[in-house]
């Protein structure tokens, strides 16, 4: 695991797993577990692990997708490693 990857809290994890599961699109807000607001999102962005765009689901809404890296983060976390 990178630097990129510690000390990420729950929801850091939280917001990695629902762009996971949706790894092609841009997700709003409002696509998030509860809980997971701006400063969780610009965190995952600071360190590269997400990244900014325009939702296609909500036409001209900002919306956050996973990274590379946040996948990799991802994974290391769930292998326990």
């Amino acid at each position: 695991m990178t630097d990129r990857c510690t000390d990420l809290s729950r929801r850091h994890y939280a917001a990695l797993g629902a762009m996971a599961d949706d790894k092609m699109n841009f997700l709003t807000l409002g696509e998030f577990p509860r809980g997971i607001g701006f400063g969780i999102l610009a965190e995952l962005m600071r360190r590269g692990l997400a990244e900014k765009g325009i939702s296609e689901r909500f036409q001209g809404k900002m919306g956050w997708r996973i990274t590379a890296w946040g996948l990799s983060c991802l994974a290391a976390e769930n292998s326990g490693t």
